[in-house]
């Protein structure tokens, strides 16, 4: 009937398999589920897609732009890290970084 005829079911997604072996599945028919990341073409753009940059605004601390650990001593055998409340062993700063871009991708 032609694509004027055709239904669109906007919001939908069809995914289909050829000679997909069952036998991993227990000859039953898998129960799958798929997420879809790209907008449809004419949809409005992402805020997370918009973005073109970041600032860094100096003041959160005197260590924010280290990209190493940076530790201060607090007593005989005490160290308390000054850039490192993220994770275990990486500054703030490359934890920050690493998120940051698994959200814009583009940065």
């Amino acid at each position: 009937d032609g694509a004027v005829e055709t239904p669109a079911y906007r919001g939908l997604a069809y995914v289909v398999f050829e000679d997909l072996p069952l036998e991993p599945f227990g000859n039953a028919i898998p129960q799958l589920s798929f997420e879809i990341i790209r907008p449809a073409r004419g949809q409005a753009e992402r805020f997370e897609q918009r973005v073109r940059g970041v600032c860094l605004i100096p003041g959160a601390g005197e260590f924010v732009y280290a990209n190493e650990p940076v530790f201060r001593r607090d007593g005989p055998g005490v160290e308390v890290a000054e850039n490192m409340h993220a994770e275990r062993e990486r500054a703030n700063l490359l934890v920050v970084a690493r998120s940051t871009r698994g959200g814009f991708s583009q940065l």
